[in-house]
């Protein structure tokens, strides 16, 4: 029941980015020539899918938040659907009786209204930031393990750089697709629930439920592999299909790095940085199967995302 409210909180969170803008339903030949490098790279590549293209980053972030909440979090939670739940709940007086005692508690509202501030502060910056999105929710009977593009978003990256949308928005459906294919053949969204779960076991028996700054490094390294995982492959084929591009981050100023670091995702954007370094070194040592590995065994900190070795060293695989 706890999980129940908490995502009713966080959804909450996030509901000021439906903005009430929509997508648009795409086939994108290019696409085409992307499956034919990942079947030379990785020997497969996934069944042809539409793309929905965004008219902003906030709806497109808004309906993959909502899709996660209620569709990925019961399954960590090991729990039924949301709606199922609050179906249920409407015809239990009793239940939502004791629900509200839940609420009215001073210790869970201390606890969740800092959360909800948070959550709302980071979806709003992260809303200008978003380029693209993969899930594996159908959202549209016609779409099948979507591919999501904020193209917004992708017309300001272009403009701020001086280079061509079109050219920018093929980047981001390529790292998209790997994404995509990462989720269909390696696993990749069912070793994030499982890291997810993990974190969740580890702090079930503290009296204090925080994660510890050890718990938010394992985390965040997990997640510097698996966008640096994207990043790397992403290079590589663009590498073939856009020879003339080169990808440059784009650096915020010193103000938006401080908003950054206190609202919390200052880290989050390194993860583009050091992320393909630690796989390029992976791929370059050991292949395909090497840079697999993380989805198998994932880094448990990130000393071993700046230093790949000592990674090898405690999986076994220098």
């Amino acid at each position: 029941m706890m999980q129940l409210i908490v995502i009713a909180v966080l959804e909450r969170a996030f509901k000021h980015l439906d903005d009430g803008s929509s997508f648009q339903l795409a086939d994108v030949p290019f696409m085409e020539a992307v499956k034919e490098e990942e079947l030379k790279i990785f020997g497969v590549a996934t069944p042809p899918c539409q793309i929905m293209v965004y008219q902003t980053g906030s709806k497109m972030l808004f309906d993959g938040m909502r899709s996660t909440l209620r569709q990925i979090i019961p399954t960590i939670f090991e729990m039924e659907p949301p709606d199922k739940l609050l179906s249920d709940l409407r015809r239990n007086r009793s239940a939502l009786k004791s629900i509200y005692t839940i609420i009215v508690d001073i210790k869970l509202i201390l606890l969740l209204i800092p959360e909800y501030l948070r959550v709302r502060l980071v979806n709003t910056e992260l809303a200008k930031l978003v380029l693209g999105q993969y899930d594996l929710i159908e959202l549209v009977e016609v779409s099948k393990e979507e591919l999501r593009i904020a193209d917004n978003n992708i017309h300001k990256w272009a403009n701020g750089q001086g280079d061509d949308y079109e050219i920018k928005k093929r980047y981001v459906l390529i790292h998209e697709e790997i994404h995509n294919l990462d989720a269909q053949y390696y696993g990749s969204m069912g070793c994030q629930i499982g890291m997810i779960k993990k974190q969740l076991a580890k702090t079930k028996g503290r009296k204090n439920k925080k994660m510890t700054k050890e718990d938010k490094d394992e985390a965040l390294a997990f997640a510097a592999a698996v966008e640096g995982r994207a990043e790397f492959f992403t290079g590589l084929i663009s590498k073939e299909l856009l020879p003339n591009f080169v990808y440059e981050q784009t650096e915020p100023n010193f103000l938006r790095k401080l908003y950054w670091k206190i609202i919390g995702i200052e880290k989050l954007t390194n993860n583009y940085v050091q992320g393909p370094i630690f796989i390029q070194y992976l791929y370059d040592k050991g292949g395909i199967k090497l840079a697999n590995i993380v989805f198998e065994k994932p880094p448990i900190s990130m000393k071993e995302i700046d230093n790949p070795e000592l990674y090898l060293q405690r999986i076994g695989a220098s």
